[in-house]
């Protein structure tokens, strides 16, 4: 399970935690957004459900927890600059450390259903669906939604 305010301490630079300290690390939002006053992409994320572990918390458990953490919206205040989230939605081979790992969201009813919950609150804005052959069904990309200024 994703421990409790790991993303913000990511995003933050304060990050020190099971997987290791990562207070080295600069504030990604501090760096690159506001530092260069620029929009800030969250190019990839998800939350690892490692498909050969039979104990332990479920896939949607794992990817609940995370998407409160990314989806809430103390994000959008925290962090205004943050103009794109992208969910790793794939099904990937991952064999030097677990094998087959469930990154999708869309895959899991329960999880997508915690997705779409997430994404309900009208913050958001979707690509157009589309069917990736490594997904089970068409996925939709989600993007909060912004107001851009005229130059």
């Amino acid at each position: 399970m994703p421990e409790r305010g790991r993303f913000t301490a990511q995003m933050d630079g304060t990050y020190d935690g099971p997987e290791g300290d990562e207070r080295q690390v600069p504030s990604f939002y501090r760096e690159f957004a506001t530092g260069h006053h620029k929009p800030m992409v969250l190019s990839e994320t998800s939350a690892l459900y490692n498909n050969s572990r039979k104990a332990g918390a479920s896939n949607q458990a794992i990817k609940s927890a995370w998407m409160d953490q990314v989806l809430t919206p103390s994000v959008v205040t925290r962090y205004p600059e943050l103009k794109m989230i992208n969910w790793f939605e794939q099904l990937k081979s991952e064999q030097e450390h677990y094998g087959v790992v469930d990154w999708r969201a869309t895959a899991d009813p329960q999880a997508l259903q915690a997705l779409k919950a997430h994404l309900a609150s009208g913050r958001y804005l979707f690509a157009p669906a589309h069917y990736d052959p490594m997904c089970s069904r068409p996925s939709t990309v989600g993007v909060r939604s912004t107001q851009v200024d005229d130059p």
